[in-house]
This record gives C-alpha cells, sequence and structure tokens, in this order.
C-alpha cells in the first residue's frame, strides 16, 4: 500500500468494503449516485448489462425465499455515462456485486454464468453464506 492509498483512500468492490461511489444518470438525466441505488432495507444485486441473468435469479430468490433483494442492472436502471463505474467497479459487465442493507459489498463475482439457473444457484449459495443459513 503507498502512501498516497493511506492518505487518500482508494474505491474497491472487494468484499467489506464499502460499495464505491460512482455519479451515473437516471432515466430523467438526472445526477444519481451507485450508493442511492442500494439500501432501503435489503440486499441488492449490482451488475452490468451483460449480467441481467443476475438480476433475474435476484428476482427468482426474492419470490422464492422471501427476501427483500433487489437487482439492478447499471446501464439499463442507471447509466453509467461517465465510465465511473467501469473503472471503479473491479468486475467484468456481465460480474455481480450483492450489496447489504448498509451498503457493504457481502459478495463478488467477477465474471458471468452460463445462464440464469446457474446465476441462481450461485446466488442462493452466496445470500445463505451471508444471512448465516445452514447449508
Amino acid at each position: 500500500m503507498s502512501r498516497d492509498d493511506e492518505l487518500f483512500g482508494r474505491p474497491t468492490s472487494r468484499p467489506g468494503a464499502k460499495l464505491p461511489h460512482a455519479w451515473l444518470v437516471d432515466d430523467k438525466g438526472g445526477r444519481i449516485s451507485t450508493l442511492d441505488l442500494v439500501g432501503k432495507g435489503g440486499l441488492t444485486v449490482l451488475t452490468g448489462l451483460a449480467g441481467t441473468a443476475w438480476a433475474d435469479a435476484a428476482d427468482t430468490l426474492a419470490q422464492e425465499l422471501g427476501l427483500d433483494l433487489r437487482g439492478v442492472v447499471i446501464d439499463r436502471d442507471a447509466h453509467d455515462a461517465y465510465g465511473e463505474w467501469s473503472r471503479r467497479a473491479e468486475i467484468d459487465e456481465e460480474g455481480v456485486l450483492l450489496v447489504r442493507p448498509d451498503g457493504y459489498v457481502a459478495w463478488r463475482r467477477p465474471s458471468g454464468t452460463a445462464d440464469v439457473a446457474e446465476a441462481t444457484r450461485l446466488l442462493r449459495e452466496a445470500v445463505a453464506k451471508v444471512l448465516c443459513w445452514p447449508a
């Protein structure tokens, strides 16, 4: 770690870190922070446009398990017009972050999956670990 990292900090999407802030553009053309897209009392799945399987998996698990779990797709739900999120996300566009209600990253997978079924299985395992459910 360099002196600059200690002095200024360095945004990261590693599990255990606060979700990095990046300015996005909402559907009305206004600025919205990535921090405004998560929380609100539930878990959030955050992915890119190529990772819609993760958002679909989140919807499936929310209904199946009765969880407050929602999917947010960057460049569908909010646009990365400045490229700020893509520089800070540390995941591919088809990768995923699972964010706790307090805005901290609980789990991430830098790459995508073969299909929605695999995404659902992997996300179910991650949610079970985060919520300390028995295996």
